[in-house]
This record gives structure tokens, C-alpha cells and sequence, in this order.
């Protein structure tokens, strides 16, 4: 990795470090993946007003098949409690800052190597330098739920260390 995230996991997402000892007593292969979460944001320090709104859709689409079936919606949205998320996006700045600091980045981001992820989601690295030509990338602010300000910057992906993240 490039450096410790900016998020405190241990408080908001415990490590999934049993699981991984429960999976090598049954004898799974296990590995590690890139991932390049984003650092988490502060909600408190984010101008809402300026952005634009994602309201949530009304009616959901729930995650469970058992809710879809018996046509429920989910208990929080039936409670009126929904979450709008915000959309912004890249400027100038934040590309130069983003190539400037690419010698940070682990080989498998960085400097043409691969590595395996999960899935498909292109770092912000990956998008400036496929795109040089965009003034701005998409970033949809999704806070992580209610009772909490952390925000989650989707579009922001990217293994930098943290005094690098700070800066982005």
C-alpha cells in the first residue's frame, strides 16, 4: 500500500481478521487484494450548499430478495430516515497534484503494473492519466449513515500516503 488511510477503521469497521483464520483452519487459499479506498471526509467540514444533491430513490430498491418478493420496503426508509448523497468533482488542481505525486504510488497502480482487485474501479490516478484531457472527474460524497459524519468519496480511489491524501 502507499500509506495508511485516512480512515480509522478499528471505530467504524472492525478488521475482518478472524475471518481470515477461521477461512486458513479450513484450508482457503488466502491473499490480499488492492483496493485503494479513499480516505474518509469529515462531514462537518464539507459546504453542502455548493454541491449538488443525489436524493435518494423513493421507492428503494431493497437489497433483499425477501423484501423485493413481499414488495417491503426497508424499515429505515419506511421510517422517513434516508441519506442524500452529494455529487462534485475534480479540478485542475487536483490532477496536477494527483501526477505530481505519482512516484508515491505502489508499482501495481502507479507505474504500469497490475495488481488484483475485487473489481473494477479505476483510481483517481488511472482516470487522470487515461483522460488528461477531462477538466473533472465525477466524486459522489456519500455519508456512511446516519448517526455518523464520516463521508465516503466515491471516485476518489487511490492508494497515496496520507500526507499526499491530505493534499488531494
Amino acid at each position: 500500500s502507499g500509506g495508511r488511510h485516512l480512515r480509522d477503521s478499528e471505530q467504524v469497521e472492525p478488521p475482518s481478521v478472524g475471518l481470515a483464520h477461521t477461512l486458513a483452519r479450513y484450508e482457503f487459499e488466502l491473499g490480499r487484494l488492492k483496493t485503494g479506498t479513499p480516505a474518509r471526509i469529515d462531514g462537518t467540514t464539507i459546504n453542502w450548499d455548493i454541491l449538488t444533491p443525489q436524493p435518494s430513490e423513493i421507492p428503494a430498491t431493497p437489497f433483499s430478495h425477501l423484501l423485493q418478493f413481499n414488495d417491503e420496503q426497508p424499515t429505515m426508509v419506511g421510517q422517513g430516515q434516508i441519506i442524500t448523497c452529494h455529487q462534485t468533482s475534480t479540478n485542475e488542481e487536483t490532477h496536477q497534484l494527483v501526477m505530481k505525486y505519482e512516484h508515491t504510488l505502489p508499482i501495481y497502480d502507479g507505474m504500469d503494473g497490475s495488481g488484483n482487485g475485487p473489481r473494477y474501479c479505476p483510481s483517481i490516478y488511472k482516470k487522470v492519466q487515461r483522460f488528461p484531457d477531462r477538466n473533472g472527474h465525477n466524486c459522489f460524497l456519500e455519508p456512511e449513515g446516519l448517526t455518523t459524519d464520516i463521508v465516503y468519496p466515491n471516485g476518489m480511489s487511490g492508494p497515496y500516503p496520507e500526507e499526499i491524501q491530505l493534499k488531494i
